[in-house]
């Protein structure tokens, strides 16, 4: 089975679509599937044909990969476990693996291959045979330089293009901000969608900034740091350093926008200008109080070395708290972790502190607590070295999730009285390892 797809389409074509080949060879791959699997898990499911024909009838519809959708129905269905890597989705003949034909606009093939990742890598557009003529007349209509405003026609996602011999093509219309200095932006046509996009979001911000001068000249103001709260931003990289991020995060979450059309564009003007400074007052707020509890976590396990200089245990316990401190809050935190992450990570930080203080009283104790631990974090960081190009998207957000799970166990065991941000349990850590394990 082979789909042929024009390479200007092929970076919107979800990958996870093709594990499911068509509908006529679903129950040959999912049978294939299931006799290839390790013993201990195939002889559960025997016979084979019985449960291949439940899983036609029953499974539900999902824009996941093949593997994950079987893997969660049958667990929930048969309350089988099985992790994605017993699957043996490589060993699939040919003829159950999606060919992927990768054609130019004439439609004649450029690359093909059976591995999907061909749809995300970049495929440079040919010169011939290419409707070079036909593009050069929607680049004379749509493209324009020095661009300051939105005195521009809506934007449409894609634009097709027709060719000879029955051939299609798309191009990507977007802003694009040659020189932030200049404060000016493009409008330019794509051949990537993903660039499209990324390009297109930057050029709206920089119109947005334009158009909100003088609202941002207060909010600049806005994130100041008090005088006081200075000197704690030297861990990342000073106060000009650290307001700068803290600006620029504002300016990102609030017009780093697909906007493709006008009305939108000063719709959302409407309703972004009374966020502007509260915004900033939000994140400056809850800036200090990281800033704080970093500062003073990094005191106690100071002063806790000093007084205990002589003990080696204790102080390369308190020099792998400080390392796992600065995993948790790395310098450019304030662009790393959103605003429903950073409003807990004081909380986390002030956590690593407690526990410090209450290992030197017991640290037979800690050790013991720490071992639950460890099961998890190790885990964390085998699924991270397991991920490939061919890890899908569900998979890496389920990852995140299961990061900031761990921070959240970690309260609960060393640092109680922080309370967690919702109930966390060692059996609740073993359920999302789990459906991890379960993901392709």
């Amino acid at each position: 089975m082979t789909i042929k797809i024009p390479s200007s389409f092929a970076p919107i074509v979800p990958e996870e679509s093709l594990d499911w080949l068509v509908p006529g060879l679903l129950k040959e791959k999912i049978s294939a599937l299931i006799k290839g699997l390790p013993k201990k898990f195939r002889k559960q499911l025997v016979p084979v044909s019985k449960t291949v024909d439940v899983i036609i009838d029953e499974i539900p519809s999902t824009q996941s990969a093949l593997i994950t959708a079987l893997g969660e129905f049958i667990y929930h269905r048969f309350g089988i476990d099985i992790p994605a890597s017993a699957w043996p989705d490589e060993m699939l003949p040919d003829h159950l693996k999606m060919r992927v034909s990768i054609t130019d606009a004439k439609g004649k093939e450029l690359f093909t291959s059976r591995d999907t990742t061909i749809l995300r890598q970049h495929i440079p557009a040919p010169s011939e045979p290419h409707p070079s003529d036909e593009i050069e007349s929607v680049r004379k209509k749509w493209e324009a330089s020095s661009i300051t405003r939105w005195n521009f026609p809506d934007l449409p996602e894609s634009i097709p293009i027709s060719g000879k011999n029955r051939a299609k093509w798309l191009l990507y219309p977007a802003l694009e901000v040659k020189d932030p200095k200049n404060r000016s932006v493009n409008l330019r046509l794509f051949q990537h969608r993903d660039k499209a996009v990324k390009s297109h979001k930057q050029g709206v911000c920089l119109l947005f900034t334009r158009y909100f001068s003088k609202d941002l000249k207060f909010l600049k103001k806005a994130v100041a740091l008090p005088k006081e709260m200075r000197k704690l931003s030297d861990y990342f990289g000073g106060p000009k350093r650290f307001e700068n991020m803290l600006y620029e995060r504002i300016i990102n979450d609030l017009f780093s926008k697909n906007i493709r059309s006008k009305d939108a564009f000063y719709a959302h003007t409407e309703s972004a200008r009374p966020l502007i400074l509260p915004a900033g007052q939000d994140i400056l707020n809850q800036s200090i109080a990281i800033l704080e509890a970093y500062h003073d976590t990094r005191t106690t396990l100071f002063e806790l070395e000093t007084a205990n200089a002589n003990n080696i245990t204790m102080n390369q316990f308190f020099n792998s708290l400080r390392e796992e401190l600065k995993r948790l809050v790395p310098e450019e935190f304030i662009h790393l972790y959103d605003q429903d992450r950073r409003v807990h990570l004081d909380r986390y930080i002030k956590a690593i502190a407690i526990r410090a203080q209450r290992a030197l009283v017991n640290f037979e104790k800690d050790q013991q607590k720490a071992k639950e631990v460890l099961f998890f974090t190790a885990s964390l960081q085998r699924l991270l070295e397991q991920l490939t190009v061919k890890s899908s998207a569900e998979k890496r957000k389920s990852i995140e999730e299961y990061f900031w799970l761990i921070e959240e166990y970690k309260v609960s065991l060393f640092a109680q009285e922080l309370k967690t941000a919702f109930p966390v349990s060692k059996k609740r850590l073993a359920t999302k390892l789990k459906e991890l394990q379960r993901m392709k």
